[in-house]
């Protein structure tokens, strides 16, 4: 039997009969670890909009226009 045929005899007969029983488990650690990663990266942007509202700006935007001095 060839090698790619023989591979595929074996993932054939693998997924259903190990992985089939595992799929609820699995299910539920993927929706908790989910659910983790969102807590964390909500954590992340809540602490940096934190630190960027007490950081000062460098450089502060007129609210008047700018008009080009054209006397020159």
């Amino acid at each position: 039997m060839p090698a790619p045929l023989l591979a595929l005899a074996v993932l054939w007969w693998f997924f259903p009969a190990v992985l089939t029983p595992w799929l609820p488990l699995a299910s539920a650690v993927c929706l908790s670890l989910g659910i983790a990663a969102a807590i964390v990266i909500e954590q992340m942007l809540d602490t940096t909009a934190q630190i960027l509202a007490q950081m000062p700006t460098t450089a502060p935007v007129p609210t008047t226009p700018h008009h080009k001095d054209d006397s020159q």
